[in-house]
């Protein structure tokens, strides 16, 4: 396990080398997944209170206005990201990665592929070592963002569930066993 560990390391770094602005737009995806799903959240929660106060009605559509249009952008990165930079970035990594490998097999002997644990090794780098490296990375880009997606979501909840407990908890348990939503709606917002 360490050691493939290592070697997904090794490969990331091909990425890095092949692709460096490929990692800066995958930095700037990954802020536009945690971005939206704060906001997401934030906006749930600032137009109930708005219309829990009896606020005006154009105080909550400019606030839902100014929340849309974040989430709209986040929204309009993670696109683009996924519709063309993923495809273009992909192509242009596996092409340098195509001609380091062939450059590296100017270099072998005529002698090493009688060895068949070689051949074995030298055909499935041939087969899988142009994709490996671009599927780890995309791999680690989509772990990065869902762990920052995730902390906004359990930050509130563990928020709420603290109100709760200081509330009253054991109202909270038969309210819920109940099926009564509303006063539950009353505390988490």
């Amino acid at each position: 396990m360490i050691k493939s560990f290592f070697k997904n390391v090794k490969i990331i770094r091909y990425v890095f080398s092949f692709c460096p602005l490929y990692v800066v737009i995958s930095l700037f995806y990954i802020a536009a997944n945690a971005l939206s799903a704060v906001f997401k959240i934030f906006l749930i929660r600032k137009v109930i209170d708005l219309v829990v106060n009896a606020q005006s009605f154009a105080l909550v559509l400019k606030e839902l206005i100014i929340y849309a249009a974040i989430i709209l952008g986040t929204s309009l990165v993670k696109v683009v990201y996924d519709g063309y930079f993923f495809g273009r970035y992909r192509t242009i990594y596996v092409g340098k990665m195509q001609n380091l490998m062939y450059s590296m097999t100017k270099t072998i002997d005529y002698e090493d592929f009688d060895n068949p644990e070689f051949y074995d090794k030298y055909a499935r780098a041939l087969r899988d070592g142009s994709y490996r490296g671009i599927r780890v990375y995309e791999d680690l880009v989509r772990f990065a963002s869902s762990m920052t997606n995730s902390g906004p979501v359990c930050t509130t909840f563990l928020t709420v569930q603290r109100s709760m407990e200081r509330e009253m908890p054991w109202r909270f348990l038969s309210e819920m066993a109940e099926g009564n939503s509303t006063w539950i709606l009353q505390i988490c917002l």
